[in-house]
């Protein structure tokens, strides 16, 4: 597929993957696991807290963030935002994190190796709540749901996934070769190299891919606002969900026979509570087919 971008259009990025199905990746009884070939084009938004559009949203980030003066391998203050595929909205809240941590709760992030220092970060993070998030899509605000500050730890190498991480969404089958994956990013990326007779582990979940569902949400198109209430310090900030940007999927020669619709929708809404601006991933994605090697992927 050929993207071609508008001017003005937003950054963004086009990627060939795999998901699983319903109820997760399972053996497919010929040597494989079962799974659905996707193109994703992912964008990139941002305002602040006002409401006014950023000019200068960041480019779509291809990897992993960690907080100043965290080590690569985390605590993240930002996840890369080229998932394939979210099953359910994310909706985070990250901070400075002087402001969300104890000065003895920091203290203990200088111990140890990177990963206890992840894994220190995120056992904090499960007992810090930001407040509450409400939804609204033209009904009024909905219910309460508590927030947490920060993303769920994905998890480190191991059997027994450690409470309120992901990996037991990562899946249990071992990689070619019988070797242990060390950590669940380099499991994945094992299974995805092109060519692979796997493409998933058995028994991956979609929602491997959420790093703060909101459950019971779908996604958020325009119009629709979140209304974040944090603990004593009213008032209440709202985030409303602004126009789409706009894709158009053409054939070499013309309209796509039959067209591919293409509604991009927000799975990823970030509250930077320092910087004071929201950064929004719009995300559309659609099963892959060998007719749109050559099809055009126009973003306006």
């Amino acid at each position: 597929m050929i993207v071609e971008p508008a001017e003005n259009a937003p950054p963004h990025f086009f990627l060939i993957g795999v998901r699983a199905p319903n109820g997760g990746a399972q053996d497919d009884g010929a040597g494989g696991v079962s799974h659905e070939d996707v193109g994703t084009i992912a964008l990139r938004a941002g305002v602040d807290f006002s409401g006014a559009p950023l000019a200068n949203p960041g480019e779509v980030a291809t990897d992993d963030a960690a907080y100043a003066d965290m080590p690569d391998g985390g605590p993240f203050r930002h996840e890369a935002d080229i998932a394939t595929y979210k099953p359910r909205p994310d909706v985070i809240v990250v901070d400075d994190l002087p402001a969300i941590l104890t000065p003895l709760q920091m203290a203990d992030l200088g111990l140890g190796d990177p990963v206890d220092v992840s894994e220190a970060f995120y056992g904090h993070l499960a007992a810090t709540n930001f407040g509450t998030v409400r939804i609204d899509r033209g009904a009024g605000f909905g219910a309460a749901v508590a927030r947490p500050f920060g993303w769920a730890n994905r998890g480190d190498g191991g059997d027994a996934p450690t409470p309120g991480t992901r990996q037991a969404l990562a899946g249990t089958h071992p990689i070619p070769g019988g070797v242990p994956p060390a950590r669940r990013e380099r499991y994945l990326a094992e299974f995805n190299k092109d060519g692979g007779a796997h493409k998933l582990p058995i028994g991956y979940d979609n929602a491997y891919q959420n790093g703060g569902a909101l459950p019971g949400e779908a996604f958020f198109a325009p119009g629709d606002r979140l209304r974040f209430d944090e603990l004593g310090a009213p008032p209440p900030i709202t985030l409303t969900i602004p126009a789409a940007p706009p894709l158009t999927a053409r054939g070499e020669d013309g309209p796509l026979d039959p067209p591919l619709p293409l509604t991009p929708l927000v799975d990823t809404v970030v509250m930077d509570r320092a910087a004071q601006t929201f950064t929004l991933i719009w995300r559309a994605t659609f099963p892959w087919e060998a007719r749109l090697e050559t099809a055009r992927l126009e973003v306006g």
